[in-house]
């Protein structure tokens, strides 16, 4: 935009030139001193240079027209999107601080569950924890849910009689398929 609007400013510079050697060329057919001749080809000359002077000018305004058309257009979008963007933020900002206030009041009752466990399996679960990340997987089409290995049925019935059981491929502890 900004070199649309320098070369405009430089074609009008141009343009009062050439106008101005027209009208030097006018007076001299209008006063009959000088050549005649020589100010009519300059006229025609001026005629022709200043004609493709202001068609460029011209084409240079349309573009320029366009060019803030399109320079708005895009800061419409930019203004549309950022206001998406917060509003996306602040959805999130709300689902974040809901799920900070879900997990510090169930806390507690994790800490005090923690504190009934024997050491031995505490230990081991804060191992599982820390290596993978998870340390209990859910049965889930015969398969365990951390490594997708199938699990034997006697060690589900047996899931399912209460018994704790570990996983044969990753070593997590499974829980029972869902019964529903």
């Amino acid at each position: 935009i900004d070199a649309n609007k320098a070369r405009q400013r430089e074609l009008n510079r141009e343009v009062e030139s050439y106008e101005a050697r027209r009208r030097s060329a006018t007076r001299i057919l209008e006063n009959g001193t000088g050549d005649a001749a020589a100010a009519e080809r300059q006229l025609a000359s001026v005629a022709e240079v200043l004609d493709t002077l202001e068609t460029e000018l011209l084409e240079k305004m349309e573009a320029l027209e366009e060019l803030e058309s399109e320079r708005t257009q895009a800061a419409a979008d930019a203004a549309d999107a950022a206001a998406f963007l917060e509003a996306e933020k602040a959805g999130h900002d709300g689902k974040i601080a809901a799920l900070k206030a879900k997990f510090t009041a169930i806390l507690p009752e994790r800490e005090a569950t923690l504190a009934l466990l024997d050491k031995t399996i505490l230990g081991r679960y804060e191992t599982l924890l820390s290596r993978r990340g998870r340390a209990i997987a859910e049965i889930v089409d015969g398969s365990c849910s951390g490594c997708q290995r199938v699990v034997r049925q006697q060690n589900i019935a047996d899931l399912q009689r209460g018994l704790m059981y570990a996983c044969d491929g990753c070593g997590r502890w499974l829980l029972p398929p869902d019964p529903g």
